[in-house]
């Protein structure tokens, strides 16, 4: 009987998590999609970002959202998973989520809530600028190089200066 017990409470338990557990507060290459020296570049490179301006930024890389959620957005999922793992400082909530699906061929860019709605525009840019051109050529790795970057310099470096979003989203026309 104990044992029913045990199995029932562990696929339970099993069932309820819906999100990976985070390794670092950098890079979790799940889908391994980047080659050893890639990923220790980029987490250097957060790692920086970090210690410099004091945001968190997480590039986060899934095979497919289904092994994790079966119901959610991918709007939903990021947000969650931003949440779920803590993303940023609590207090600031400037954090940055990367978040790439690899088999869904989908990503996102999941900002705080301290950044405004008109940097969603500015991040939408930068996944079709900055991010997808290496995705349909199947280079991840550059991709997800040159997009952290962008992110960097177009979302966080200004946003800390006090800057309006650079691209306006066609509601703000």
């Amino acid at each position: 009987m104990r044992l029913i017990l045990f199995l029932l409470f562990f696929s339970s338990a099993a069932a309820a998590q819906t999100y990976p557990d985070p390794q670092t507060t950098t890079v979790n290459d799940f889908a391994d999609l980047l080659a050893a020296p890639e990923e220790v570049s980029l987490s250097k490179q957060l790692d920086r970002l970090r210690h410099e301006t004091g945001v968190e930024m997480t590039v986060v890389t899934l095979a497919r959202k289904s092994d994790y959620s079966q119901n959610q957005t991918l709007e939903q999922f990021a947000t969650g998973l931003f949440n779920n793992w803590g993303i940023g400082n609590a207090t600031r909530n400037d954090g940055v989520l990367i978040l790439v699906l690899r088999d869904d061929r989908e990503m996102r860019i999941e900002l705080g809530a301290a950044y405004a709605r008109t940097w969603d525009s500015t991040a939408r840019h930068i996944v079709n600028s900055d991010f997808l051109p290496a995705f349909k050529n199947g280079d991840y790795p550059n991709g997800i190089k040159t997009g952290t970057k962008a992110v960097i310099d177009d979302i966080i470096m200004p946003f800390r200066a006090g800057e309006d979003s650079p691209v306006k989203s066609q509601d703000d026309e």
